[in-house]
């Protein structure tokens, strides 16, 4: 069975192609889903993306909007360009039996078709400061910064031809001094293998640091510091400096990324609803 839509036979090879410009993302999507079931909705889906695309082409064509030679002769060089030149071109047309009339042909359908996408994406509104407030409140999670942490340490790393126990051995002398009241940040610029800083991070969020430095430092309340401990960079102590709870991002710091974010979708539904309609009146079948 061919696919028809009003009138105009689909190739085969055009679904094909969608099944598998969608496959690897939607198998991400849809793993837990039953394998017959999730390749039928799969075939389901890339259907009728092509079904839609073709919908807006001859539409797109029906409006004939003028397009003039010297943008299709821009369009054609680009794509005679991407096939490495005219030599390579021809052998491609000729390898697959094209003319340049057809590949012209398709370059104006889909300059025709951006056009149209462009016509109903203008008139999409621009979301007002109530859907922007609504949208925020709605979605507080997305908007908060995670709680964070600053922390300095005094390290030495693990080197080929250095003895691991004399370097441990080191940084316990060090942490008696830190003990009897030394001050860590002079410490760490006379011992730390990275004293920049007096040994300061700075602030950082769960997943900044190695897994072993964090684990450390939730054990460590405000001012602090650790006994010797390993990871993979070396021997370090580490002092938890302070902590920073996760705390809501203002408003009008991420009023631009929504906006933007509902004018994307009023813009795909706008697309979605003219198509629609394109459909009501659609002859789709299967021959």
């Amino acid at each position: 069975m061919t696919l028809y839509v009003n009138g105009q036979c689909v190739d085969p090879q055009t679904i094909e192609d969608e099944i598998a410009r969608l496959r690897p993302e939607y198998e991400r999507v849809f793993a837990d889903m039953e394998q017959g079931a999730r390749e039928m909705q799969l075939v389901q889906w890339a259907r009728e993306n092509v079904i839609e695309s073709v919908l807006l082409c001859q539409e797109a064509m029906r409006q004939n909007s003028s397009i003039s030679p010297k943008d299709l002769d821009e369009a054609m060089k680009e794509v005679i360009e991407r096939h490495g030149g005219r030599v390579a071109f021809d052998r491609f047309l000729a390898d697959h039996k094209l003319t340049e009339q057809q590949i012209r042909r398709d370059i104006e359908v889909q300059i025709r078709g951006h056009r149209l996408i462009e016509k109903i994406e203008s008139q999409a509104p621009k979301p007002t400061d109530k859907q922007i407030r609504t949208f925020y409140e709605d979605n507080q999670a997305r908007f908060m910064m995670p709680p964070m942490m600053r922390a300095a340490h005094i390290v030495k790393h693990i080197t080929p031809g250095s003895d691991p126990e004399q370097l441990k051995s080191e940084l316990l002398a060090v942490l008696e001094q830190l003990r009897q009241g030394a001050e860590f940040t002079k410490l760490a610029q006379m011992y730390s293998d990275c004293p920049d800083r007096g040994g300061d991070l700075g602030w950082f969020s769960a997943g900044q640091m190695v897994g072993g430095f964090e684990a450390v430092l939730m054990t460590l309340q405000p001012g602090e510091i650790s006994d010797v401990f390993e990871t993979e960079f070396g021997f370090h102590i580490a002092k938890l400096i302070e902590r920073r709870p996760s705390v809501a991002i203002a408003l009008e710091q991420v009023r631009p990324f929504i906006s933007d974010e509902l004018h994307r979708q009023f813009r795909q539904k706008a697309i979605e609803q003219y198509i629609d309609v394109l459909k009501i009146t659609a002859v789709i079948e299967d021959r």
